[in-house]
């Protein structure tokens, strides 16, 4: 008996040999998993007209090398290393390289439980600068110029509860009437938000939310003594004293935008505030860059 033996016969390439491997084949061929009738040739050579033969691992049109080909040298100690650990080491070595650069990446400056004097202040650097306020959809064009030039910026709370409307703590309203009637005259005080897209949140909390404001670091000491004012004017002497209160004040330091969030008692607020304008000072800008850099 004699062994069996298999032919191997490559695939038809040209118009010609598909012509031919068609002609050879059966009368009538049923593929269900096939885009289109084999027992066709008009149907075959339709489908395969724009067709191109793509090697494994070549890349398709218009598609961007993932890895970059260069010529480096390292030290023999790191090279024996990476064989030791066996096949793909070369893909260890690269997985080493990115976790590296990872870890240089900038990261969101922050200024965590800075002590001074009796209080413990918390700053983060934020990229929601004016910029990104004077931009948002629910600004009407005409509000634009207004909000870039403001000292004082009521801006809302974004994507609370799939909420898509931006939204202020209730009060809100009372508060930037009260704003604008005691600022300053020379300072401009706005609110991020078109009239007809202004909405408040109750919520039903044993604080006093004031939601977010952006100032000009000149404003800092004015907001300061404006939101005193209008927590005793609301509060009233007695509640004030034991009130829990709560803020974040959006401060422009030069091209940087800090972010102070409050909590706390009313009675403590003036100095936290007082103290976070001494610690964003031009003569302290020293403090800021001697931190460490996992605190930035």
């Amino acid at each position: 008996m004699k062994p069996s033996t298999t032919t191997s016969k490559s695939f038809p390439k040209s118009s010609k040999e598909v012509s031919t491997a068609i002609a050879a084949a059966p009368e009538r061929i049923h593929d269900p998993d096939c885009p289109y009738d084999p027992s066709y040739a008009a149907a075959v050579e339709t489908f395969w007209k724009n067709a191109t033969v793509r090697r494994p691992a070549q890349r398709g049109p218009g598609r961007r090398a993932k890895k970059v080909l260069l010529s480096v040298r390292y030290s023999p100690e790191v090279v024996a290393y990476f064989k030791s650990t066996g096949e793909g080491w070369q893909t260890r070595m690269d997985e080493a390289l990115k976790e590296w650069v990872a870890s240089r990446q900038p990261k969101p400056r922050k200024l965590t439980s800075v002590a001074t004097q009796a209080l413990s202040l918390n700053l983060s650097e934020t990229d929601k600068a004016r910029s990104y306020w004077v931009s948002r959809p629910y600004v009407a064009d005409s509000l634009r110029t207004a909000i870039q030039a403001s000292d004082i910026l009521l801006i809302p709370e974004e994507g609370i509860r799939d909420i898509q409307d931006p939204l202020f703590p209730s009060g809100t309203e009372a508060f930037f009437r009260y704003l604008r009637d005691n600022a300053p005259r020379d300072m401009v005080v706005e609110i991020c938000v078109s009239d007809e897209r202004y909405q408040e949140l109750s919520l039903n909390f044993d604080l006093v939310m004031l939601g977010s404001i952006l100032v000009t670091s000149l404003a800092l000491p004015v907001i300061k003594d404006l939101i005193a004012g209008y927590l005793k004017e609301r509060l009233g002497k007695k509640r004030g004293e034991t009130a829990q209160v709560q803020v974040s004040i959006k401060i422009e330091a030069g091209e940087r935008t800090f972010s102070f969030d409050y909590k706390g008692p009313v009675s403590k607020l003036e100095d936290a505030v007082e103290q976070t304008g001494k610690l964003l000072a031009p003569q302290n800008s020293h403090f800021l860059r001697s931190l460490p850099e996992e605190d930035l």
